[in-house]
């Protein structure tokens, strides 16, 4: 009794009798050992495989700086510090719904805000700070006093000098849409 499939193939016209009286390959287990490397390469053995194993890997992590547990809980009071300004401070509104667009590293970022609040942006007077993920709208003074606290925190804050460029560059009276 012949395969289905080889009786479906031949009715197709896609193999002969010859093909199907062939052996199927049986494919190998995955569970097998990997081959053994050819004898050229087991009779070199590595030198430098002996010191890695008995180089103490104490003295690398002396090297690097370990915290002492009064600097890890200034560490942890500066940063919850620096949490609860923000949450004392952040203008974030949870029913805004009008999304302002800005661009950090070359990547454009989303942050949904109301519309006096992107005019404010828009004007500079707010700044957006990135931490612990999330972005969140601070004026640019209680920004520029988070900065003395976390000098990464300042992420946007947009400039007025593109509207200097416009007075510059007048629109003429006579453009017609």
């Amino acid at each position: 009794m012949k395969n289905a499939l080889q009786e479906q193939l031949i009715r197709a016209g896609l193999a002969n009798e010859v093909q199907t009286k062939k052996k199927p390959k049986v494919k190998p287990a995955k569970n097998k050992k990997p081959k053994s490397k050819p004898k050229a390469m087991q009779t070199k053995k590595q030198p430098e495989a002996e010191p890695k194993e008995n180089f103490n890997l104490q003295g690398i992590s002396g090297v690097t700086f370990r915290l002492s547990d009064e600097e890890k809980a200034k560490r942890k009071a500066h940063k919850e510090k620096i949490k609860a300004f923000i949450n004392e401070h952040k203008l974030n509104d949870a029913k805004a719904e009008l999304p302002y667009n800005f661009v950090v590293d070359g990547k454009i970022k989303r942050l949904y805000v109301t519309t006096a609040q992107k005019e404010k942006i828009i004007k500079g007077e707010f700044a957006i700070i990135l931490r612990n993920d999330r972005h969140w709208l601070l004026t640019l003074e209680q920004a520029k006093n988070l900065c003395e606290l976390d000098p990464k925190a300042i992420l946007f804050v947009n400039d007025d000098s593109g509207d200097q460029s416009d007075e510059d560059h007048p629109i003429p009276d006579d453009l017609v849409w």
